[in-house]
């Protein structure tokens, strides 16, 4: 299934990615020693030595294959280096070194954020194919012990306990990334010393919800901390990008509420009445996603699947379009993001592990109510109509 999406930015890959060298021997062996590669087939977390297994054929294989390529490579790679080294120092822009500013770290680069049902965060490079490992791990196992029926578990510093359950990058502050996890704890992490949701107006305020019925919005410049209750778990979140004192948070029982941040108190049980309630779905609301580039304007998906688009304005809520995630065999809907470079596009992600792009302006009644959008995509090729409900 596909649980979450991210845009990347258009002009932020490189136009030809890089193809990572394949992992020499002694990569591999480090790779088996810190668990990355993990060699275990179920639950049991069973020894080496207990005997062959499918994973360590693959690892013996892998090391035969560094092996072979090892010696192929070898002669290769002396006439490559000097290449290499030349077009480092040409991306080093020398003339300009000096200009930067001191004491700023810099974390740039074309990564994605992934989380999952490990305690561990990784950081992958879009800009090398077919890597085997992450350019960054965040947190993590680092030893298991098992003593009879009895398992031990270290952690690394800093790390979740249990499941990531959501990731945001901050936009203007690049090198800082929030985390949620199933041990009820929200972390950031500042990748330029290690290597949700932020307003995207105010780089230090992050946004979090939880299972417990709340959101609280954190600011970093000065730890203080602002909550709401809420009528049921918290799904996703998302600040309105047009009006930096409003967000909007979906739920489980279906609904989605609009929240004002100036009517609430410091109380994280101040009761703050949301500006709106809306009756979105007949089950979980899992994704909200607002058009980057039309006011008011947001689109809903659910595990009764359905996506639907919202005219938020006045904050009174009315139906715009609808769409049937069977349409596009989907499943139920975990996730969906507007472009910002082409904003009628909706990429939805659902159950059946499909990713698909849907153009808004087909539909006769947005084109009508929004055909302003049209001439905001940028030169991209758009998907194929899908007939709406």
């Amino acid at each position: 299934m596909i649980s979450s999406l991210c845009r990347v930015p258009k002009g932020a890959s490189k136009p030809i990615p890089v193809v990572a060298e394949p992992p020499s021997k002694e990569e591999l062996k480090e790779m088996v020693k810190s668990g990355f590669l993990n060699i275990s087939d179920g639950e049991g977390d069973e020894e080496m030595e207990d005997g062959p297994s499918n994973g360590m054929d693959e690892i013996n294989h892998a090391f035969a294959a560094a092996d072979a390529l090892g010696k192929t490579l070898a002669s290769a790679n002396l006439g490559n280096s000097i290449q290499s080294v030349t077009d480092d120092l040409k991306e080093l822009d020398m003339d300009h070194y000096d200009d930067e500013d001191d004491g700023v770290e810099i974390f740039s680069g074309n990564f994605i954020a992934i989380g999952s049902m490990d305690p561990a965060i990784e950081i992958w490079d879009l800009d090398i194919m077919d890597e085997v490992q992450p350019f960054l791990v965040l947190g993590g196992v680092s030893e298991k012990k098992r003593k009879g029926k009895k398992k031990s578990v270290k952690y690394k510093e800093n790390s979740h306990r249990d499941a990531v359950l959501g990731l945001a990058w901050n936009k203007i502050l690049r090198n800082l990334l929030a985390s949620a996890s199933a041990d009820d704890s929200v972390k950031i992490w500042d990748l330029a010393k290690e290597a949700f949701t932020w307003n995207q107006d105010i780089p230090e305020v992050l946004l979090s919800g939880s299972f417990d019925r709340s959101v609280v919005m954190m600011d970093m410049r000065s730890s203080s901390r602002t909550g709401w209750s809420v009528s049921a778990d918290v799904e996703s979140l998302a600040w309105d990008p047009h009006n930096n004192n409003f967000y909007v948070v979906s739920l489980e029982d279906g609904t989605v509420q609009g929240f004002d941040i100036r009517a609430a108190s410091s109380n994280a049980d101040s009761g703050a009445k949301p500006s709106f309630t809306l009756h979105a779905h007949d089950k979980a609301v899992c994704a909200v996603s607002y058009n980057p580039s039309t006011a008011n304007l947001l689109a809903t998906g659910s595990t009764d699947k359905m996506v639907k688009l919202w005219d938020l304005s006045n904050n009174q809520p009315s139906s715009v379009a609808s769409l049937k995630a069977l349409r596009l065999n989907l499943g139920a809907v975990f996730s969906l993001s507007f472009s910002e470079d082409s904003p009628s596009l909706l990429a939805i992600g659902g159950s059946k592990g499909k990713l698909q792009v849907w153009d808004i302006l087909c539909d006769p009644g947005v084109e009508r109510k929004y055909k302003g959008l049209r001439n905001q995509n940028m030169n991209l090729p758009l998907p194929p109509p899908v007939a709406t409900d």
